[in-house]
């Protein structure tokens, strides 16, 4: 029986740019026209890694070596057309890139730390959430809490339309974990300068990797 696994790429801006450039040459024309919306050569590069980092996936954790057809859903979540197939999430920050699987629903978020980000508690998080908050590192905690709540809509496929003051995630003090909050389970972890976080139906496994491994299995097996 499968487990919801999820694949991080750290450091993906030192990848060697021939390395690059042949996976670039992965994407399907669609994916390409996505790519090039963004401007931000850093966002593009993203973009790219993120469709391989999901090709990885797929053909280590389920042995499928043509990537299926996909679609975005109403809320933007893409999924694919073959409802026999994995389901899947990423997300894509400076500091990483990250992609869930799962053969049920998952979902899942990566964040650079959050700056003084004052302005946004009001907004963001539960009344519990706020007065726990730490003095010290309270950038950190905040960025902790916003992966987590992403993490559990992009999972429930509502993106950030619904309101996160509902979620109250004061219990997940640790920077690393895994708790069930009833009808999901989280799995966070904290790197230097970001966190992430996995939404799905048991304890997700994270499974980290480097720029090599991606260009070898893609390009060279």
């Amino acid at each position: 029986m499968y487990q919801p696994t999820a694949y991080l790429l750290r450091h993906a801006q030192r990848m060697p740019t021939e390395q690059y450039r042949r996976l670039e040459q992965i994407l399907p024309e669609n994916r390409r026209e996505r790519m090039l919306r963004y401007r931000r050569e850093e966002d593009r590069k993203n973009c790219v890694l993120a469709y391989c980092l999901l090709e990885y996936a797929l053909k280590r954790q389920f042995g499928i070596r043509r990537m299926p057809e996909m679609r975005p859903a109403d809320s933007g979540k893409p999924y694919f057309t073959d409802k026999a197939m994995p389901r899947f999430n990423w997300s894509h920050c400076h500091g990483g890139i990250l992609c869930a699987v799962d053969m049920q629903e998952v979902g899942c978020d990566i964040q650079d730390d959050i700056l003084d980000a004052q302005v946004l508690y009001s907004r963001c998080l539960h009344e519990r959430e706020r007065s726990n908050l730490p003095q010290e590192e309270a950038d950190a905690a905040f960025t902790r809490l916003w992966a987590l709540k992403e993490s559990y809509l992009k999972y429930l496929g509502v993106g950030l339309r619904r309101d996160m003051r509902e979620l109250d995630y004061s219990g997940c003090v640790q920077p690393c974990g895994s708790r069930d909050i009833g009808d999901a389970v989280l799995t966070w972890g904290r790197y230097p300068r970001l966190y992430y976080s996995v939404c799905a139906q048991a304890p997700t496994d994270i499974c980290e990797i480097n720029s090599e491994m991606l260009y070898q299995t893609l390009c060279c097996e």
